[in-house]
């Protein structure tokens, strides 16, 4: 046979501000370990944010010899938000609440759970300020990167930028722009996350993507074109089918297209002063 059971409604005076006061800490202290946990999850999943942002940063150092100043920085903070985590997640697990079973009346057990509960919240503003410092840090290089990026397509798509005087355009040893923006956009292509909202739908997008394949076929198909820029199209179009973003089909037409279909252009007008000349 059981013993007598006494419930907390029958408590009063002290006892019964004493079970009710470690009742409420304990749920309050479950809550706060759980908002905690959730901020170490996002930011361990997010952790591949920084090895992505210094990516962008070192294409953009090769083009402008500028930024290491920003990969640094990225290191730094990188390191800090992981130092941070760690010490937040082994201060959370030496003070992981849990709701009890029975409660015993006693001052010196509801001050421990008032303190861990002050100790949780204490921990829960910690996480909470990394979190939005981690949102403001990544964001804030986000623009940096999208600024560049915006800066570099328009001087490469401006008629009247001379290469000469882009200090990103870098030249070989033959001087040769055609092999420099070859190589941007290999780059480009190889990273192109850059974070910019796209404005196309899905179906405005499907429609220029086709417009452009049409017009690729069309140089595919001109037997008066050379091998080498049938090739350049028939790349183009396999580079066309991986392009899921707007931004991205800027950049690809901006780079890709535009000089290809200009290439074209200059080169059926060089036959035809050749055939004329030679008719």
């Amino acid at each position: 046979m059981s013993g007598s059971k006494i419930s907390v409604y029958a408590l009063t005076g002290r006892a019964l501000e004493i079970v009710i006061g470690q009742i409420r800490c304990e749920n309050q202290s479950v809550a706060c370990a759980g908002r905690i946990n959730e901020i170490i999850k996002e930011l361990d999943a997010h952790s591949g944010d920084f090895e992505k942002q210094m990516n962008n940063v070192q294409l953009f150092m090769k083009r402008t010899s500028e930024g290491e100043e920003q990969v640094e920085k990225i290191r730094d903070f990188q390191k800090k938000i992981n130092d941070e985590i760690n010490s937040i997640r082994s201060e959370l697990t030496g003070n992981m609440p849990s709701i009890s079973v029975k409660y015993t009346i006693s001052e010196e057990i509801y001050a421990q759970k008032r303190s861990v509960l002050k100790r949780l919240q204490k921990l829960k503003v910690r996480a909470e300020e990394l979190k939005a410092e981690y949102d403001n840090i990544i964001f804030q290089d986000k623009q940096n990167i999208s600024v560049i990026q915006s800066s570099i397509i328009k001087d490469l798509e401006s008629t009247e930028t001379e290469f000469d005087e882009l200090s990103y355009l870098k030249r070989n040893d033959e001087g040769d722009i055609q092999k420099i923006q070859d190589s941007i956009i290999d780059d480009l292509n190889g990273v192109y996350s850059f974070e910019m909202l796209d404005e196309d739908t899905d179906d405005e997008l499907r429609k220029r993507k086709k417009s452009m394949y049409d017009c690729l076929l069309t140089i595919i198909g001109d037997n008066n074109l050379s091998s080498d820029i049938i090739n350049e199209a028939k790349n183009a179009v396999l580079m066309l089918d991986r392009i899921l973003s707007a931004q991205h089909f800027k950049t690809f037409d901006s780079l890709i297209v535009k000089p290809l279909l200009k290439k074209a252009e200059n080169y059926k007008n060089l036959f035809s002063i050749y055939l004329k000349a030679n008719g």
